[in-house]
């Protein structure tokens, strides 16, 4: 476990490295080269070949998460389990009630890079046990005790997690946010394509 700690921090560190590169080639770079067009007819038929398994994915990811809320409840005073049941209780709401995308409006380029990168905040959100620490104890004034509990739960939740992750095609996981947006993957109009830069 400590080399997969070590493993995940060094990850972790190259990958701010790598951003770090990247902005300082941004600030340097008058001439950036543009981006190559998606192929959506290949995003389409990919998305349809892992379906599947990206329901199985989202079911674990549910169980996982279902079992992680109930133990917190033996955690938490009943005080705290009140305000953080509210606290489920509003962003079930806000998910149950998104904003519907205008189905007549094709995906841009740059909605379809959003929605294939925002798989990847999820997968941090979970192995990342520190920052769901820091936002319950904003949120519950925790004890210290308490916050070793939370860890506990957590390491485990990360355990089950990335167990779920090893067990599915990675394409699953890519394409889990682009795929209920699949039929908006038509040509998109001239005016969302970005032209490239004049010399």
């Amino acid at each position: 476990m400590r080399q997969f700690l070590a493993i995940g921090v060094l990850s972790i560190l190259v990958f701010a490295a790598g951003y770090g590169v990247r902005i300082w080639v941004d600030d340097h770079s008058p001439l950036p080269v543009p981006p190559k067009p998606f192929n959506r007819a290949e995003l389409a038929a990919q998305i349809e070949r892992y379906r599947a398994q990206m329901d199985i994915y989202r079911t674990r990811i549910a169980e996982i998460d279902a079992e992680f809320e109930h133990n917190l409840v033996g955690v938490f005073t009943p005080e705290q389990n009140a305000h953080h049941a509210a606290r489920l209780q509003r962003a079930a709401a806000r998910a149950a009630h998104p904003v519907e995308p205008d189905d007549s409006q094709v995906l841009t380029d740059a909605e379809i890079t959003g929605l294939l990168q925002l798989p990847l905040r999820g997968v941090f959100n979970k192995i990342a046990l520190q920052l769901k620490v820091d936002d319950l104890n904003k949120e519950l004034k925790l004890d210290a005790a308490q916050q070793d509990k939370v860890r506990e739960l957590l390491r485990h939740r990360r355990e089950e997690f990335l167990a779920l992750v090893d067990s599915v095609p990675p394409p699953s996981l890519l394409y889990m946010s682009l795929a209920p947006a699949a039929q908006r993957l038509g040509a998109p109009k001239a005016a969302d394509v970005v032209a490239a830069p004049k010399p």
